[in-house]
């Protein structure tokens, strides 16, 4: 049962065989899942930390040395537990998201493990016929489950150191190809900002072309103006002096026709006063003729 087997490897421990059984009374054997809801003490950045001083029960740790499991990597770590001077935050971040992946990853592979042992253990007990041990016999299973339980630890620790160094190399080349991202993200970055300010740079020099054109544009635009005005008033002006040029000759011919009309008025007035002097004086003649022609006639009868 569970309870036997704490009690067996609460003794791992000890130092010694005579101080061993009063020393498994203080310290009680937990499982990993337990252990998977403990929160970690330790504070490094990196994801492979020291085995912890646990006592684990049997299967727990027949579990973690047959993977050659850390305890210590299942137990939960919060970000800031990966802090160190100088460290990036987003290496930091990347560390506890790695940490926290792995840990549920070896829990699972642990825990399969453990049920895999609680099983064949079931069907060993359901084979065997169901029959109860004896205290003797308990005894003896405890004695000589005691007696291999250092020597599994060891082993569990081996094979766990084992994979503590492959854990480390693998975290000093993630750490390595993540400096290597870093650095090409650097690089990109870099080579984007130069692109983009490159960008800018023509766009700027874009504008400045074009408000230089609209400016020469403007300038051409207002000396056509300027000229057409100017056009336009010395257009304006010799109409103008055309006009006043008209308007004299015509006010110079006006007064010369009226000149010439007075002149004519006078030269029909004289003529017409000649006429009439001419007539009145072939009037009076003929008067006198008619006159002097009675005259003639009334002496002649007397």
């Amino acid at each position: 049962s569970d309870s036997t087997a704490d009690m067996s490897m609460s003794s791992v421990g000890s130092k010694s065989k005579k101080k061993g059984k009063k020393a498994s009374l203080s310290v009680r054997a937990i499982s990993v899942e337990e252990v998977f809801g403990q929160v970690s003490d330790v504070v490094a950045s990196t994801i492979a930390p020291p085995p912890p001083r646990v006592v684990l029960t049997p299967r727990s740790a027949e579990a973690c040395l047959k993977h050659g499991v850390n305890p210590e990597v299942l137990r939960i770590r919060d970000l800031d537990s990966f802090w160190e001077v100088g460290i990036d935050p987003e290496i930091q971040r990347m560390r506890h998201e790695v940490y926290s992946r792995r840990r549920h990853e070896m829990m699972k592979i642990v825990r399969s493990e453990r049920k895999r042992l609680l099983n064949m253990e079931a069907a060993a007990k359901e084979k065997a016929g169901g029959a109860s041990l004896t205290p003797a016999q308990i005894l003896a299973q405890q004695q000589k489950q005691n007696s291999t339980l250092v020597e599994i630890e060891e082993r569990r620790l081996a094979k766990m150191r084992r994979r503590q160094e492959k854990e480390l190399e693998q975290m000093l080349a993630f750490e390595v190809k993540m400096e290597e991202i870093q650095n090409e993200m650097k690089r990109k970055a870099d080579k984007e900002k130069r692109i983009e300010e490159a960008r800018i740079r023509a766009k700027m020099k874009r504008q400045r072309e074009m408000v230089e054109e609209r400016r020469i544009r403007e300038l051409r635009r207002k000396a056509q103006e300027d000229a057409e005005e100017e056009l336009r008033n010395q257009v304006q002006e010799e109409m103008f002096q055309r006009d006043m040029k008209l308007l004299a000759e015509k006010k110079r011919q006006d007064r010369k026709n009226k000149i010439q009309a007075r002149i004519n008025d006078e030269e029909r007035a004289r003529k017409a006063e000649e006429h009439r002097l001419g007539t009145q004086r072939l009037f009076k003649e003929q008067q006198q003729r008619l006159k002097a022609a009675a005259d003639e006639r009334d002496r002649k009868e007397k």
